[in-house]
């Protein structure tokens, strides 16, 4: 019986590697790869993305000819994120630890949200992703307000399956994009507009492939909103999430009726299945909400 593999990518800040794991959990082969310190073309300190990309390319075809690979975890830290521009390219992300221009990092600070809403502390360089965008944004103001923003694990998922995405849990991370208390764009990155080019939101779970879920993949838009007469859905850029997710499932729905009716009985159980153990899982996430604001109060009343 053929035993596929999975590949877990770990792009690190110091090494990336990718290990090759058997479907019983056995390690089959590793690779690593130093990160390089690199300058960007307009001279600002970035990530080696082209190195990493390089490297894994070859390793993952190394990989494939030892054994059948039938998925790619990508994982990373969550200090960083990627602009994705409309014509498939992306700006050079800024390394995290480059300190931000005195000038700029006044300005930052002074526009930060209070701890107690976003739970993102205050931190050095660019360990908050918001300060990365707020230097990038005066390098380059219009093709920031013309990408779509992602975080750095998601940046590779898109790199592998062509599926541009956010997670909460990595844009909850320190980045001051993100209230989760209430599960939505902080107030800064709804000022600054950056909330309107977050990449759709996915669950961490979610596979980033079609018949994920037993349907047939929805409809996918890039920038510019107007292409060549084709008007990208107002829903798509209306930054509400669950209207995006709605329109998503309609579509799919759609689309599996027209093309493969076949598929929706295995759909419907399937969609039964998920939506309890969605029950369950905002039940969790409202349990663990409610400790963690008695733990923020807490700590915002100690402080002096």
């Amino acid at each position: 019986m053929r035993q596929d593999c999975i590949v877990v990518l770990d792009v690190g800040k110091t090494l990336a590697k990718l290990t090759l794991w058997s479907a019983g959990g056995q390690l089959v082969d590793r690779a690593t790869r130093p990160n390089e310190r690199k300058l960007s073309r307009l001279g600002y300190p970035c990530l080696d993305v082209e190195g990493i990309e390089a490297w894994m390319a070859s390793t993952l075809t190394s990989f494939a000819r030892q054994k059948p690979i039938r998925a790619i975890v990508p994982v990373a830290h969550g200090a960083s994120g990627v602009i994705l521009e409309p014509d498939g390219s992306w700006i050079a992300p800024l390394d995290y630890e480059a300190p931000l221009p005195d000038d700029l990092r006044e300005q930052y600070v002074a526009s930060r949200d209070p701890f107690a809403e976003t739970g993102s502390p205050a931190l050095p360089g660019g360990l908050n992703f918001g300060a990365q965008l707020h230097w990038l944004e005066a390098i380059l103001p219009e093709a920031i307000q013309k990408g779509m923003i992602v975080n750095w694990p998601q940046f590779w998922a898109w790199r592998l399956s062509g599926v541009a995405a956010t997670e909460v849990t990595s844009l909850g991370t320190h980045t001051d994009l993100w209230r989760p208390f209430e599960g939505r764009p902080s107030r800064l990155a709804e000022r600054r507009g950056w909330a309107r080019r977050f990449a759709p939101l996915r669950r961490a779970s979610a596979e980033s492939e079609s018949f994920a879920e037993k349907l047939l993949e929805h409809p996918h838009y890039t920038r510019p909103q107007l292409f060549e007469g084709r008007q990208i859905p107002e829903v798509l850029v209306s930054g509400d999430h669950r209207r995006i997710e709605a329109w998503r499932r309609e579509q799919s729905m759609k689309l599996t009726a027209e093309r493969r009716p076949d598929l929706l009985s295995e759909a419907d159980i399937g969609k039964a299945a998920g939506q309890k153990r969605r029950r369950a899982s905002t039940r969790f996430r409202r349990a663990c909400n409610s400790l963690l604001k008695k733990f923020v109060f807490s700590v915002v009343a100690l402080a002096p």
